[in-house]
């Protein structure tokens, strides 16, 4: 019974780390796509083609786990332009996988498991222009032609180590290729003429070229297949040990290939173009080659090493004659060899025109002008990214060179003693305080400023690069640079001071007129606050403006203050509004005859309905909140008296507060309709649209007065 539950266990928990694994039996998805639909899926360990927006134009499925790709695993994706699978471990690729990406443009199966190539992979990518097969398993190519549908393919990459055969149908088909990169470490049959193309290649790259013995005869080969006039060449890894491994690229000389980065070359050769590029360099430099005449126009040397420099015989024989432009870049040169100094003093390159010899450990700057002082027609040097220091006084140079690059090499100084001629001068990145004529580019130094008077003697100064320098930022020098040197000067940095600026671009800064000018720009400030206070205040006079925000604000507060304890039901029909002068005629005359008991008007009178110890603006719109309508007795007094003058405001915004004329008019005696304020506009509104009720001098036409206000408080108290 025991082994059995330890079975049963044992069962259990494989089971359950098998169906941990992520995507093991379920097709995952992958969100991480940019919104032009390129989804990039690498690293995250899917086992199968995860799910992506079927719209998407590229998918990254490089470095994970996708040992197959099945038929239908990339079928929705009709719209795919770009397709990695760059070490995704893919072992099998079944029959079609790629039928449904007719608009395929680029193909990476490289560094995988393939070890048998089918054409059936490919028999839909008729417009497929990049393929890169590199780094599989697969032994033999060529014997059938898998890559013949392929019509448009431009490049193709090829080849890995365990590659031991080429048939001839390797390039079958290929009717439009222009470049191919091929690794052949361990090919041991090539069969003539497999890789030799329809048409010329513009470039061929090959790595890891076999130079033994036993199969230098292969290299030949496939040297001779690819080599032309019109093709670059490059080989990589190339070992030259003896003068049998060199032999190779009598091939690519014979054939007239005009670029090469190659460590070797013979007389023959019809070279324009010569690079070497990170190689060491054992034997002694031997030259056997018979011509004294080549058409090399270019040399380009870089991070090249010579186990045996001073007894490398190369530079005494090799033929410079037709050199244009040569370049030896970070060979850690320190001294020039003494038979390349001979070579230089003896003018034997006298159609030089280009030399770069930066990024070493050159340190006298004036033994590099006496070595270059013989080229008539050098016109560029580039000597940056040396230990210069200092230009000395006896320093010759070219009488036509118009660009000096004198870059990152620690110069504190420049010194007048440098060539007329000179067009462009870099002095980018050294330590420069101070800098003379013709100097175009003085970035990264410690220059804090400089004016017009520093560029009024280079009247040829058309550019000037001037950035990452120590700037202080000044009214004057923001200004020259931003106004008077703008089309030509180049400022990348920002201000370093003061703190205000600090950080801030040059050319974005802005200037206020207070820092540059602030003694007049304070005046015209004052000038113009004085100004507009003066035109504020004479158009809040002659509009009323402070008047209806007094009125307002009282008005307000009153209501606000009494509007708990304030009782507005309607008591009265009347609130009488009358000077104190027109007392007697009120008291005598209108209160009896409007309150006697046939007319039973209620009258609020401020002598006797006002309430003691209440405020009086209160009283007023308490008053008048509690009446039908409001009385108005007009007269001179009326218009002189200040509290009349409130009682009429207050009514003025009583008629706005309710919307209603509801105002009577008494005319106690004549007066002019101007003499009423012209902000009251409702009230003269009333003046100029109701009917004034006049009192009349003689006795006989009283009668009628009497009748016609008691009609006017009965229309106004219905």
């Amino acid at each position: 019974y025991s082994p059995f539950c330890c079975l049963f266990f044992l069962l259990y928990f494989l089971l359950l780390n098998i169906l941990s694994l992520p995507g093991m039996f379920s097709q995952t998805s992958c969100s991480n796509c940019e919104e032009h639909s390129f989804c990039t899926c690498s690293k995250k360990g899917f086992y199968h083609i995860p799910q992506v927006p079927f719209s998407a134009l590229g998918l990254d499925l490089s470095l994970n786990n996708i040992e197959m790709i099945d038929q239908g695993d990339l079928e929705a994706y009709t719209e795919l332009l770009e397709l990695n699978l760059h070490k995704s471990k893919l072992n099998v690729i079944c029959s079609h996988p790629f039928k449904s990406q007719n608009h395929l443009e680029f193909l990476d199966l490289s560094d995988n498991h393939l070890t048998n190539l089918s054409s059936s992979w490919f028999e839909n990518l008729l417009f497929l222009p990049h393929l890169n097969i590199l780094g599989n398993n697969y032994t033999t190519l060529g014997s059938n032609p898998i890559f013949h549908t392929l019509a448009n393919l431009r490049i193709l990459k090829f080849g890995n180590p365990h590659l031991q055969k080429l048939e001839k149908h390797v390039l079958y088909g290929l009717d439009s290729l222009t470049k191919i990169e091929f690794y052949c470490s361990n090919l041991k049959a090539y069969k003539n003429g497999s890789l030799h193309p329809n048409k010329p290649l513009s470039a061929v790259t090959i790595r890891n070229a076999l130079t033994t013995p036993g199969n230098i005869h292969i290299t030949s080969s496939i040297l001779y297949d690819v080599s032309h006039p019109s093709t670059a060449m490059v080989v990589l890894d190339f070992l030259l040990t003896d003068n049998i491994s060199v032999l190779p690229l009598w091939e690519v000389c014979n054939a007239g290939v005009k670029k090469n980065h190659f460590l070797k070359w013979n007389s023959k050769s019809r070279l324009i173009y010569l690079e070497f590029d990170n190689v060491e360099l054992q034997g002694d430099g031997q030259w056997y080659g018979n011509a004294t005449h080549t058409l090399l126009e270019t040399i380009h040397i870089r991070k090249i090493y010579i186990t045996k420099l001073f007894n490398f015989s190369l530079l005494k024989v090799f033929p410079f004659d037709n050199i244009h432009k040569l370049s030896i870049v970070e060979c850690n040169v320190f001294v020039v060899h003494c038979s390349l100094t001979q070579l230089l003093q003896r003018g034997t390159i006298p159609h030089l025109n280009t030399l770069n010899i930066s990024q070493n450990f050159l340190r006298s700057i004036g033994e590099i002008s006496q070595l270059v002082f013989q080229f008539k027609k050098l016109t560029s040097l580039d000597l940056s990214k040396n230990n210069f220091n200092d230009i000395p006084e006896n320093c010759g140079w070219p009488l036509n060179l118009t660009f000096l690059n004198l870059s990152s090499t620690k110069l504190y100084q420049v010194t007048p003693y440098l060539p007329q001629s000179l067009n462009i001068l870099d002095l980018t990145d050294n330590d420069l305080t101070t800098f003379f004529p013709f100097t175009l580019f003085i970035q990264r130094n410690t220059l804090n400023m400089f004016a017009k008077s520093d560029l009024s003697r280079y009247m040829r100064l058309q550019s000037l690069e001037a950035g990452q320098n120590n700037f202080v930022c000044s009214c004057e020098f923001v200004t020259f640079l931003q106004c008077d040197v703008e089309n030509f000067v180049t400022l990348t940095d920002a201000c370093d001071s003061p703190l205000t600026f600090q950080g801030q671009k040059i050319k974005s800064i802005q200037m206020s007129i207070f820092v540059c000018h602030m003694i007049p720009a304070i005046s015209i400030l004052c000038i113009e606050t004085i100004v507009v206070f003066f035109l504020c205040g004479f158009t809040c006079y002659k509009l009323y403006i402070l008047w209806y925000l007094k009125m307002t604000w009282a008005w307000l507060q009153a209501k606000h203050k009494s509007a708990v304890s304030r009782n507005t039901n309607v008591i009265y029909d009347a609130f009488v509004s009358y000077s104190d002068h027109d007392s007697e005629w009120v008291e005598e005359l209108l209160v009896p005859e409007l309150e006697k008991a046939e007319s039973s008007f209620a009258l609020c009178l401020h002598k006797r309905n006002f309430q003691p110890g209440h405020w009086i603006l209160d009283n007023i719109i308490d008053s008048i909140e509690k009446s039908h309508c409001t009385l108005f007795v007009l007269s001179e007094h009326f218009v002189m008296s200040e509290w009349c003058r409130y009682e009429l405001d207050f009514a003025h915004f009583h008629i706005f507060d309710e919307n209603n004329d509801s105002v009577v008019l008494i005319l106690l005696e004549p007066i002019d309709k101007k003499s009423i304020p012209k902000r009251f506009c409702k009230l003269r509104k009333v003046m100029n649209s109701k009917t004034y009720l006049e009192w009349p001098t003689e006795e006989d036409m009283r009668a009628e007065f009497w009748h016609n206000l008691k009609a006017a408080l009965r229309r106004d108290k219905s």
